[in-house]
């Protein structure tokens, strides 16, 4: 995308949010009203094979677009390259294990599940989410329709990538917001269901593909990348404040005890709240099945082994010390987000964990410990579910996706 573009989107964005609402708006009635006959009318693809072609086309071609304007640097690093890669990679594993699913349901939402973080990212910040109606969701739509223009992409097939990239944040409750403009707006969730009760699964497999990030050893190594500054999070179904030292007490408590705490949940707090919600009786777990449902559990069981190492503090002597948080920062880094954002991310966290009490530090040695062991077994379990994909090993902006492996 011409730099002078992303310049034009991103005041838009930011400085007239009435305006950008009023797109996301018109893009909501018009794939709420019409998906069914606008996905009827897409031309059909063969099999799942042409569907992660035309998907690594597109994504290429996208990506292309975004590699002079965008700065990972001005990314948030539990958003940036790291995770896009995991999405690509994530994508790539769901479709071909999607074969019952329409070609072109598979299309649309390898699509949408590899690109629904990045394009927002280098628009808005990600953790202002509770004082904005655009948030990164919304601005990665966005952003998506005005580089589907610029590949000349078919605009119906740019409608509903645009709308399940919008819809992947999966809000279950309305929020009143008083906006920059001082404009008090309500966001209302994205349905993941037809009038009928269908399901709209280009959208549920964008939210697998993000939810795939959500839990397990990455996630932690994410959600810990996001440490670097005081923030406002979304836990237990509504906006909390995040500060490191509050947040990396070694506590999990039950969810009455963390409301009446003004400092919010801790960090095992927030993963166990996550896990408990992938399941089918949970709004984010229904629509899983069959692989995916298989995927989520492992890490699920993955992510609930490493939570358990917080209950076995680990004293370590000064050298083990050292070691291990080489260890953990190197991973930080190179794969869980392998820029120079991860770099001065870990390098942030690493000074502020120094100053952690030695009781917490203690704790944490032994989460750490499991989370890196986690981490092997995960990236072993992917390059083996990778074998049986052809895909698109170097992408713009990405470079080689299997860097995270």
């Amino acid at each position: 995308m011409k730099k002078t573009k992303l310049l034009e989107l991103r005041q838009l964005i930011n400085n007239d949010e009435d305006k950008a609402w009023k797109k996301i708006i018109s893009l909501r009635r018009e794939f709420e009203r019409n998906f069914r006959q606008i996905f009827a009318s897409l031309e059909l693809l063969r099999d799942v094979r042409q569907a992660i072609e035309k998907a690594n086309e597109v994504i290429s071609a996208s990506l292309e677009v975004m590699c002079d304007p965008v700065k990972i640097d001005e990314m948030e690093p539990g958003h940036a390259i790291g995770h896009l890669s995991r999405d690509y990679l994530h994508a790539l594993i769901l479709a071909n294990h999607q074969q019952s699913l329409d070609p072109r349901i598979v299309y649309l939402g390898m699509v949408a599940g590899t690109l629904h973080d990045t394009l927002g990212s280098a628009l808005v910040k990600r953790y202002a989410e509770n004082q904005r109606v655009i948030r990164h969701a919304e601005a990665s739509a966005l952003m998506f329709l005005e580089i589907s223009k610029i590949i000349g992409l078919d605009c119906r097939e740019a409608m509903m990538i645009a709308y399940s990239i919008a819809a992947h944040t999966h809000y279950l409750k309305r929020h009143k917001v008083v906006c920059t403009d001082g404009v008090i707006r309500t966001t209302r969730p994205y349905p993941d269901t037809l009038q009928n009760g269908l399901p709209i699964y280009p959208v549920i497999f964008t939210r697998w593909c993000d939810r795939l990030d959500l839990i397990g050893p990455c996630y932690f190594g994410r959600h810990y990348l996001t440490l670097t500054n005081d923030h406002k999070d979304y836990n237990l179904n509504d906006f909390c404040q995040i500060k490191y030292h509050s947040h990396m007490r070694p506590l999990n408590r039950t969810s009455r005890q963390i409301k009446l705490d003004p400092n919010g949940p801790t960090f095992c707090e927030h993963l166990q709240s996550i896990i408990e919600t992938q399941i089918f009786q949970s709004p984010y777990g229904r629509y899983d099945y069959g692989f995916v449902m298989w995927l989520r559990e492992q890490l699920k069981a993955s992510e609930k082994r490493i939570l358990k190492g917080f209950e076995r503090p680990t004293a370590l002597s000064l050298r083990e010390e050292t070691k291990l948080l080489n260890n953990w920062n190197g991973w930080l880094a190179t794969k869980v987000e392998p820029s120079t954002l991860g770099v001065k991310a870990s390098e942030i966290l690493h000074e502020k964990f120094l100053g952690l009490p030695q009781e917490t530090k203690t704790v944490w040695y032994s989460a750490m410990s499991s989370t890196l062991e986690e981490y092997q077994i995960w990236s072993k379990q992917m390059r083996k579910f990778l074998d049986q994909v052809s895909f698109c090993r170097q992408l713009p902006l990405l470079g080689e996706a299997t860097n995270v492996l």
